[in-house]
């Protein structure tokens, strides 16, 4: 069964953006004010629709940032009980050990550093508009 502007019922897009990938530019890739426009404006894309840029990441994975996440572990909540994520925590690993955390925020929210505790440690991050 469909839904307005063709979207099929029960659909979830859920897309993590590498930034730090050589000679591709987020915002005209992602696209997400492109994907608005076409499925019903910002508040209907929303209700299927997850973007998460990841500073630092290259493609797919690696990087100098945090850039481990668990997507499976957000989405499944969202499918099968309508808990659609509102961040994922990134970890950066090195020789083994976490040494930075960071929330991975909605689109178009971006981590905020409370000012406060440690700018390592994602429990000392807000996501907030830009």
């Amino acid at each position: 069964m469909k839904r307005a502007h063709g979207r099929p019922e029960g659909l979830h897009y859920f897309l993590a953006f590498a930034l730090a990938i050589a000679l591709v530019i987020a915002a005209g890739s992602a696209a997400p004010e492109g994907m608005q426009k076409k499925m019903g404006g910002p508040q209907a894309t929303t209700e299927f629709a997850r973007l998460f840029m990841v500073p630092g990441m290259g493609h797919c994975s690696g990087g100098t940032s945090p850039n481990r996440f668990d997507a499976l572990a957000a989405l499944e909540p969202w499918v099968e009980k309508g808990a659609a994520p509102e961040k994922m925590i990134a970890s950066q690993v090195a020789q083994g050990a976490t040494v930075r955390t960071r929330p991975l925020c909605v689109y178009p929210q971006v981590a905020r550093w409370s000012g406060t505790g440690s700018p390592d440690e994602a429990a000392n991050f807000t996501c907030t508009q830009p």
